[in-house]
């Protein structure tokens, strides 16, 4: 007698629907915290971007293949940010002013602008998206409470030494620099830059 085989494999339409609800729900919550994630990211990625810039800073400053009776012939560098003037952006400095031997003063020059001929600003960053530098903290053993002012942080790095001088006249143990979204002012970054030359990106 034939007998004739039936292949029964296969999904049933529960199985189905039940497989597409799983996959619905799944991609609702991926979705649902993708702007969270990318929110995160970004304030990480600015923060991050902010400690190289200042560590390219440091190399500029202590590096050179001159002999060492001549370091103090070539300027210093250095990270100058003032919120008073914009809180989106960072200047990237050569202490070549005022001009001698040794030249510069420890401090930015703000009165020749970027771009303009004499200008200590060797590049001016901007921070673009929804990110800003909140605050400059200067901090001490009492703790991260003094803000740095309306004339700016400076942080200076000076041959031969890989040391940070921040706002050179200054007592200051290290700067805290807070990065804060501009749409939820509760996610933050820090950027710890210590006297001693240490850089480190801290979560709030």
């Amino acid at each position: 007698m034939l007998r004739i085989q039936r292949n029964n494999k296969g999904f049933s339409l529960v199985e189905l629907m039940v497989v597409i609800s799983i996959f619905l729900i799944i991609t609702g919550v991926v979705f649902a915290n993708l702007p969270n994630f990318r929110d995160k990211s970004f304030l990480q990625l600015i923060a991050q971007e902010i400690a190289v810039t200042i560590r390219q800073a440091q190399v500029f400053g202590v590096a050179t293949r001159v002999s060492l009776a001549d370091f103090d012939k070539f300027p210093s560098h250095g990270i100058y940010i003032n919120l008073f003037e914009s809180n989106n952006s960072f200047i990237f400095f050569s202490d070549s002013l005022p001009s001698g031997d040794p030249p510069g003063d420890g401090l930015f020059d703000p009165n020749i602008l970027c771009g303009q001929s004499g200008s200590e600003c060797v590049e001016k960053f901007m921070i673009n998206g929804a990110v800003k530098i909140a605050n400059v903290w200067g901090c001490n053993n009492s703790g991260c409470n003094t803000d740095v002012g309306p004339d700016g942080a400076t942080i200076l790095f000076k041959r031969p030494y890989p040391e940070a001088l921040l706002n050179p006249a200054s007592d200051y143990s290290h700067y805290r620099i807070t990065i804060q979204s501009t749409k939820d002012d509760t996610r933050e970054k820090y950027i710890d830059i210590w006297n001693t030359g240490q850089i480190a990106v801290l979560d709030s």
